[in-house]
Parts: structure tokens; C-alpha cells; sequence
């Protein structure tokens, strides 16, 4: 993102909250103070280009996402990536909030609205802070529940600002983001099936899973003498890994020790020839992983498939040196072991068991008990 994106920001903001404006004078309101109407952050149209920081405060914690001047980057992150759409997303809803209602100045009664205290641990509030290269406030605000009766078409935020008592309910919508997937660049990988030939799966105990492409799709190359795939889609499931793998928190990968004795590697081979190499491991619920990449080695007339190629490179540039925290259902393929992917073959010609409360004998084909015949 450059400055004149920032410049064109700006001139959104300012159309958005003019609109904004002009909406609430046909807001239905119930006392409403002599300041209702006012735009919390009149001067933040002019001033976003000159935004260099956003600091979020959430139950206890801390988020710093830095403006480098190329880009944005979570501080408490290593300097990870954020997503420069989600920044742009927050600072025009802010720029275009309006005071609607004034509420309670009570503090016990805070909590109902999430504006709270955003340092205490387990809490509900969010403060979100804009800031200048100086450090000086651009805006500052303490953001609570979002109100959907309105009645409008626009929902409404409730909103308190930092060592102000009065609290108000404000048209717009703002729901800011209070952990760092809500941020930070998602995805890490996004390789289809269709470009993977084979997955070999090794876990701690030695175990291997191999699953292969072959004419009618995947199949598990070593499954057991007698045993058959628990689901048509199983050894699919181990070639779709790679496909939208989008994180939940991410370290810096010399931060995060992989145990040997608890980490599970899958090596990923490309129809193209490429490698990828994804180390896994459980750590208490917690399920992080690791990539190395290899490029497809080049073909004998010197020109590799673009796209695949290029593909592969921005992922090893972007995940090099990168632990990623994944949510399970991600990998839950990867905490399988072969005996929970396959099972015996189902008998064939068997008749099928009787109802459950049904006498012996009353089954499809079993007859009737005396007595029972059909009524002329």
C-alpha cells in the first residue's frame, strides 16, 4: 500500500461519512444529546495518511501492526505480514462512525456494553488506537457490542472513549478484529490436488501412510493385505493438505521446537516435480507445522511449467523461517494413524440384521409367528 492509497482512503472515508450524516438525521432516536449526529473522528479523513500504527488492546493483550511504508506488519508477530485490506476496511468504518445515542456513564453497567476496562484479562473490550509516526493519536477508541435493531439500513456500535465516563451507541458498523488471525495475511498454502502426484506420510512411531494418484483418482499405496479405504475420499483427503491452509496464529519459526518424538512429516510431490516438506506436531490442543519447499528441477528443453513455478517460489518465500498454527480440522488428516483409515471389507451376501426390539423370526423374509396370518 503506498501513500496515495492512503490519499484515496481518505477521500472514501470523507464521501462515506458525509453519507453518514445524512442517514442518521433520519435515525428514529430517544433522547438523544445535543451532540448526536457528530462524527466521533471529524479530522481522521485528513489525517490517515499520515497513520503509521494501530494498536489493539484486548482482554490484557496487545496487538502492534506498523505501517514500514511498503506494507503492514504485526510487531508482536516477528513482523509477519497483515492484511493491508483489513486495515483499510477498519479505518473507514472508524472514519465514518456517528454519535446516535448517548448511554449509560455508569462503570458497573460497562461490562453489559463490552467497554470495560480492554487491560483486564478476559475481557470483552477492544480498544483500537491509530497512530502518527510520533506516536501521537490519530483516533482512540474503546469498541463494545454491535446493536442490529436499528431499523435502519446500517447497524449501529457501541463506543466509549479512553478516560471518558459517557458511553454511546454509534451508527455504523466497526467490529475490530482481537486476535491476530483477524489480521495477519491468512493463507499459507493454496495447492490444488490436481497438482500432487504422491503424499508420504511418516509419523513419530515410524508409521507411513502413501497415498498416490493413479488412474481413478487417489489410493493408499501401503494399506494392509485384507483391508479396504474407511471412505472413497480418504487418500484425497491427504493430497487436499495443501489446498486453502490458512492459519490461526504464526511464530517465528526459530521460536517453535518440533519434538521428534511427537512431530508427524508429510512430504508433498508435484506433478511438476516440486517438493514440499510439512513437519506437524500436537502441542497440548495447540497444532503448528512447518514448510520446506523445493523447486521442480528444470526440464530438459530448460522451461518449467510458469505458473506451477512461480507458484511454488512465492510460497517458499513466504513461509521460509514461519511456524504457522493451524486449526485441527486443517490437518486432521495428518493425527490419523492407518488403522483408523481402514477397516475390513464389509461382508458380502450377509442379510441384513434384524430391527432393533424386533422378535427373532419377524425379519424380512423370516415368516410370521403363529397366528399372524393376513386377515381374509
Amino acid at each position: 500500500m503506498t501513500k496515495k492509497t492512503f490519499l484515496i482512503l481518505g477521500a472514501l472515508a470523507l464521501i462515506a461519512v458525509i453519507l453518514a450524516v445524512a442517514a442518521t438525521r433520519g435515525q428514529p432516536r430517544v433522547e438523544a444529546t445535543d451532540q448526536a449526529g457528530q462524527v466521533l473522528f471529524p479530522r481522521l479523513v485528513n489525517d490517515i495518511d499520515k497513520l503509521k500504527s494501530l494498536v489493539i488492546k484486548h482482554g490484557g493483550e496487545t496487538m502492534t501492526i506498523d505501517w514500514d511504508g511498503k506494507t503492514f506488519r504485526m510487531r508482536e508477530r516477528g513482523g509477519y505480514l497483515v492484511d493491508p485490506e483489513k486495515v483499510q476496511a477498519v479505518a473507514v468504518r472508524l472514519a465514518r462512525l456517528t454519535k446516535l445515542e448517548s448511554k449509560t456513564k455508569m462503570p458497573d453497567r460497562y461490562d453489559r456494553l463490552d467497554l470495560g476496562d480492554p487491560s483486564v484479562k478476559g475481557g470483552q473490550a477492544t480498544q483500537l488506537t491509530l497512530q502518527d509516526a510520533s506516536g501521537k493519536a490519530l483516533a482512540d477508541l474503546i469498541v463494545g457490542k454491535r446493536k442490529f435493531t436499528l431499523g435502519g439500513r446500517e447497524g449501529g456500535t457501541y463506543v466509549r472513549f479512553p478516560g471518558d465516563p459517557q458511553t454511546w451507541l454509534a451508527l455504523g458498523e466497526l467490529t475490530v478484529g482481537s486476535a491476530a488471525h483477524d489480521w495477519l495475511r491468512g493463507e499459507i498454502a493454496d495447492i490444488k490436488d490436481s497438482a500432487i502426484k504422491r503424499v508420504t506420510v511418516t509419523h513419530a512411531n515410524g508409521e507411513k501412510i502413501i497415498a498416490v494418484k493413479g488412474a481413478s483418482g487417489f489410493t493408499l499405496e501401503n494399506m494392509p493385505k485384507g483391508m479396504e479405504m474407511v471412505t472413497p475420499s480418504t487418500a484425497e483427503d491427504y493430497a487436499k493438505l495443501l489446498d486453502t491452509l490458512k492459519l490461526d496464529d504464526v511464530a517465528e519459526g526459530a521460536k517453535v521446537t518440533f519434538p521428534k518424538d511427537r512431530t508427524t512429516t508429510a512430504v508433498f510431490e508435484g506433478v511438476d516435480g516440486f517438493q514440499i516438506t510439512l513437519d506437524m506436531f500436537d502441542d497440548n490442543g495447540k497444532y503448528w507445522l512447518r514448510l520446506k519447499t523445493t523447486a521442480a528441477p528444470t526440464n530438459k528443453d530448460g522451461a518449467d511449467k510458469a505458473e506451477t513455478a512461480k507458484q511454488i517460489a512465492e510460497l517458499a518465500a513466504r513461509t521460509e523461517n514461519w511456524a504457522y498454527q493451524v486449526p485441527q480440522f486443517a490437518i486432521v488428516a495428518l493425527t490419523k494413524s492407518m488403522s483408523d483409515i481402514t477397516k475390513k471389507p464389509d461382508a458380502k451376501g450377509a442379510p441384513p440384521p434384524a430391527p432393533q426390539g424386533m422378535p427373532q423370526g419377524m425379519g424380512l423374509g423370516g415368516g410370521l409367528p403363529p397366528g399372524f396370518g393376513v386377515r381374509p
